[in-house]
């Protein structure tokens, strides 16, 4: 339940999604407040124009990177490395027969990369379901397939899809 929840709670969240829904919102309160109803209507529209026009979204990214330094001096020694769920679309690649990741398959990219430095370091990936429509296909077999074919393919790595 909690699952269904967040999924619809963040589909709504997402700000174009949120926007909109202010519009139909507006929209509605048209009807008994004009005034009132087509101000919210016109922000709105002027909020997806701005955000849609102008690469805020890169910008606040550009800026929270640059905020925080990445570490130059790794530990010796590291006993496990976790990739948390996401970079894989499990759906699409069970329908495919293909892998397909997202914008986020640079963390698995980061994976192999640490598990080729530290050979000794235990290797977890936890993703289990992430579509709600789908929630029996597990986003860990596209994760299998492409840790298969990578630098670090003979290594064990613990499947965690709970």
């Amino acid at each position: 339940m909690f699952f269904t929840l967040s999924k619809i709670f963040w589909a709504v969240a997402q700000p174009l999604n949120a926007l909109c829904l202010l519009g139909l919102a507006g929209l509605g309160l048209r009807c008994k407040w004009p005034q009132g109803g087509q101000r919210i209507i016109n922000t709105a529209l002027i909020l997806i124009l701005l955000l849609g026009l102008l690469p805020v979204g890169p910008f606040a990214l550009t800026w929270l990177e640059n905020r925080y330094a990445v570490p130059r001096d790794l530990p010796t020694k590291i006993d496990g490395i976790i990739l948390l769920g996401g970079p894989f679309e499990g759906y699409l690649s069970e329908k495919t027969g293909h892998i397909v990741s997202n914008d986020q398959a640079d963390r698995a990219l980061c994976f192999v990369e640490l598990a080729q430095k530290y050979p000794d370091a235990k290797l977890v990936f936890t993703g289990g379901a992430g579509d709600i429509m789908n929630p029996e296909i597990s986003e860990s077999l596209a994760a299998k397939k492409f840790f298969a074919l990578s630098a670090i393919k003979n290594r064990k790595i613990i499947f965690e899809e709970k």
